[in-house]
Formats: C-alpha cells, sequence, structure tokens
C-alpha cells in the first residue's frame, strides 16, 4: 500500500529538448523516474513487451529498473518533448546516480543498488496514466525545467515543492487508496529504526526479536516498517550489514575478520551472505574494486 510519508522527490535532471528523425535510443533502464510531456511529433515506446504509440500532448510516466526502447521514424517531425528525471524518496544514491543509457543487465552491482524502488508499489498504470487537470500539469513541468535551467538561489528546493504538488496530482487521480501513518506510528517505527541502526552488528538480530523487544506483534512491526520505508525491515538490515562489509573490505580486512565482526559463525557462511546481497563473492567484490580504483588512475594519469 502506498505510503506519502516516505514522499522527498529529488529532480535529477528537468530539460527541454528534441529527438532527430530516426533516432532510437537502444533497450535501457532508468535508476529513476521519467516524466515525458511530449509537446510536438510523436515516437514509440518498446516497455513491457508492449509498443505504445506516443503522440503530440501525451504525458507519459516511465519507472525505473524497466528495459524500454524510444524509437523515432524517419519520417517523423522531430518530436520536442519536456521530461524530468526524479526520484520519489531522496536517498544516499540520489546525488550519484545519473541518466542510464545502459540495459538493466548490463547494470554493476553498484548500480542495481541505485535503482529507486517503485513508490507507487503497483498503483499507478504505466506508462499512461490518469490526469484530470492537464492544464495544471503542464504548466508544473514546463515550472521546473525552467528552475533547473535558470538555477535561482534555491531552486532545488523549488523544484520539490513543485514536483511533490505533481506526484500527489497523480495519486489522487490514479490510487484508489493512501497509507498515510499517523505521527505516533512514525514515532514508533523510527525508534525500531534507531535500534537497528545502533545494533545491526548483531547476528541474532530478525523480526522476532525485534517485536520482543518493542512488545508488538511482528506481522505489525514487518507492515508498519514496510509502509513507512518501502523497504522489508529484514532487507533494511541486510543493506546495513552488507555497506559495513564492503567498508571493511575496501579497508583491507580479511573477510574471515569481516564475519566475525558481524558474527557470522564461519567466513563461508558470511561469504554466502555477501553473494546473496550483492551478487558477488567477497574476493570478486575486491577484485572489481581494484579494477575500478586502476581505472580512475589511469583516468586521472591521461
Amino acid at each position: 500500500m502506498l505510503n506519502t510519508n516516505q514522499l522527498s522527490p529529488y529532480v535529477r535532471a528537468a530539460i527541454l529538448s528534441t529527438l532527430r528523425p530516426g533516432l532510437q535510443i537502444k533497450e535501457r533502464a532508468l535508476f529513476d523516474y521519467e516524466l515525458i510531456w511530449l509537446k510536438e511529433g510523436s515516437f514509440q515506446l518498446s516497455m513491457y513487451g508492449k509498443n505504445y504509440e506516443i503522440k503530440q500532448n501525451d504525458i507519459i510516466l516511465i519507472p525505473p529498473g524497466v528495459n524500454h526502447v524510444i524509437s523515432v521514424p524517419a519520417d517523423a517531425q522531430p518530436p520536442l518533448h519536456a521530461h524530468i528525471h526524479f526520484d520519489c524518496m531522496y536517498s544516499e544514491y540520489s546525488p550519484l546516480a545519473y541518466v542510464s543509457y545502459k540495459n538493466l543487465h548490463e547494470f554493476s552491482s553498484d548500480e542495481i543498488l541505485m535503482i529507486q524502488p517503485d513508490f507507487f508499489d503497483g498503483d499507478i498504470p504505466f506508462p499512461f496514466f490518469e490526469i484530470s487537470n492537464r492544464k495544471k500539469l503542464t504548466a508544473s513541468i514546463n515550472e521546473v525545467i525552467k528552475l533547473c535551467h535558470t538555477k535561482p538561489a534555491l531552486y532545488q528546493l523549488a523544484c520539490k515543492e513543485i514536483l511533490t504538488g505533481i506526484l500527489r496530482s497523480i495519486m489522487l487521480d490514479n490510487v484508489g487508496e493512501l497509507n498515510t501513518l499517523s505521527d505516533s506510528e512514525m514515532d514508533f517505527i523510527s525508534s525500531i529504526k534507531s535500534f537497528i541502526d545502533a545494533n545491526y552488528l548483531n547476528g541474532k538480530i530478525s523480526l522476532d526479536m525485534i517485536a520482543d523487544q518493542f512488545h508488538y506483534s511482528k506481522f505489525y512491526v514487518a507492515k508498519r516498517f514496510q509502509a513507512a520505508y518501502g523497504v522489508s525491515l529484514i532487507k533494511y538490515c541486510n543493506s546495513l550489514r552488507l555497506e559495513f562489509a564492503k567498508d571493511k573490505l575496501s579497508e583491507g580486512l580479511a573477510p574471515s575478520r569481516v564475519a566475525e565482526l558481524l558474527f557470522f559463525p564461519d567466513v563461508y557462511s558470511f561469504s554466502r551472505f555477501f553473494r546473496i546481497q550483492s551478487g558477488l563473492s567477497p574476493s570478486a567484490y575486491l577484485d572489481s574494486l581494484t579494477k575500478r580504483i586502476k581505472a580512475d588512475v589511469n583516468h586521472e594519469e591521461a
């Protein structure tokens, strides 16, 4: 169920540009959402195994982590489109992500982590969605693009404010039931998150243990945590443990020592955890890190 408490938009790029006739943007997946208003012309969008004809004045939304292809017929009028790349929820990866032109299957493990979760959780149809006030929506899109072009003082804050309004309108037009946690529920879930942040190294931390610690049903805890942060409690805990492991490995600690710090019974259990969470073994992760460092050094020397 969609939870508006998570909403904290981050505008990555907002541009008015023209696509040349005959252009094909090869199959790619985005880290973020792309909101497109086609002002002139037309193009074809292939997504979810379907082909969509995007025509003048259409407004569409492309979700993160979904492969798609954009094609412009050779004899078409050059499409003029206003488009905004944005995250619905600001995260540590928001400043690091960029506009991707890679196929999802080509993403590295680090790039996979930068993909925004689907804030709408299946409640919004893609790429077309209901729009009750097209004039207001298009004016808002134009204003965000203008702000990103002129960059006045605190323009990022102004973009966040306008995009929040855009997303509110989209939700009101398309989502039947919205779930907003009460202040007391958010305080409770925040205290659980703080507990996890302070104790995630403990290998015994679990949903049952946290439910006992806070004297609530584990089902209640799991549901409210997911609603508040858009990720399961255990997945959040594992993400903290994984980042800790990556930091320690990059500092030169042996996998066996990192396993001890995370209270794994042995290095094999740690390696299995690391592979499941990151898609790489600890040794493969270190190899990729070494290659990336060498590439950066060579780039600087060049």
